[in-house]
């Protein structure tokens, strides 16, 4: 008879507080967490959780990279990137850039035999017994360092994007980028 003189909205919260009890009573024998919709938590009077945040995986692994090709992140200025490039280098640019255009260019020019960052230019120690070349990038809100071989050769340059950077570009006639790990920095910047 209760139910006839409910309205169709307390109708409807009264059906899912039976459905949530119903669940809650289960999980409690199988002993198993419910997840319950903020809008019912509300009506329901339980404490909200914490904002919901989204958590992205720690990792990314690529086999392969070539040319022209891009990667998209929120965030590059919180990676670490290492990748591997043949012991024999030629020309190579990676790019950062944003949505208000800010970019940055990392690279190898082969006649000069040297990696820059920008306007930074340092000479490459070749170690002819290696077959592959590997390089770390590390990037955070106010600097970059690029390492060659575990600092072989090591250049690092102060930055300052107007918003983080959120996607690297890959440019090379002749190169590909294999192994490649985008990571998060787990380092704190200075």
């Amino acid at each position: 008879m209760v139910l006839l003189y409910l309205d169709k909205p307390n109708l409807m919260r009264l059906v899912l507080i039976l459905i949530l009890v119903s669940l809650c009573i289960s999980c409690k024998k199988e002993d198993k967490k419910v997840l319950v919709p903020e809008e019912i938590q509300q009506d329901l009077s339980i404490d909200k959780p914490e904002k919901r945040r989204i958590y992205y995986p720690d990792t990314t692994r690529y086999d392969s990279i070539k040319n022209k090709f891009s990667l998209t992140s929120k965030n590059f200025n919180v990676n670490r990137i290492d990748f591997t490039l043949p012991s024999n280098l030629e020309d190579f640019q990676i790019q950062f850039s944003n949505i208000p255009n800010d970019r940055l260019k990392i690279g190898y020019i082969k006649k000069e035999n040297t990696f820059y960052i920008g306007e930074e230019k340092t000479t490459h120690k070749r170690d002819l017994k290696k077959k592959r070349t590997h390089f770390s990038m590390i990037l955070d809100t106010v600097s970059i360092s690029f390492s060659v071989n575990n600092g072989a050769s090591y250049i690092s340059k102060e930055i300052s994007p107007t918003i983080p950077y959120t996607v690297m570009t890959f440019l090379s006639k002749k190169s590909t980028m294999t192994q490649v790990v985008v990571s998060k920095n787990k380092t704190k910047p200075n």
